[in-house]
């Protein structure tokens, strides 16, 4: 029987494959170890990023959902929310999970406009 991470973790990544809109795809590149990923997203129109494909190597903590995932961009980007190790905003997700001592929800998403505080 699978975990109940494990669980959500595949139930994330058939929500994503299935997003037709967003053109966000996740792979799993490690056979069977779904805590290590690799996404692929192209970038927004109307932007210096329009017509880019960027990679993203995604890796799943143990204490996932209560902690972030980790993503470190494969692809060279230069953009002020990303350094040359991680996605900055998820150093702000990470903070603002453990101040509330769980994932945040979507009622918590949309009281905080969608941004940490």
């Amino acid at each position: 029987m699978a975990s109940n991470r494990s669980r959500r973790i595949a139930k994330e990544i058939a929500d994503i494959q299935n997003d037709q809109h967003s053109k966000i795809e996740v792979d799993t590149p490690y056979g069977d170890d779904l805590t290590h990923l690799r996404g692929q997203f192209f970038g927004p129109p109307d932007t210096p990023y329009e017509g880019g494909t960027f990679h993203v190597d995604i890796k799943i903590p143990p204490e996932y959902p209560f902690r972030p995932p980790l993503m470190r961009f494969e692809t060279k980007i230069w953009h002020p929310n990303v350094s040359s190790q991680t996605v900055r905003r998820v150093v702000y997700l990470e903070k603002w999970c453990n101040n509330e001592s769980r994932a945040p929800s979507a009622s918590t998403r949309s009281r905080h406009n969608g941004r940490p505080s």
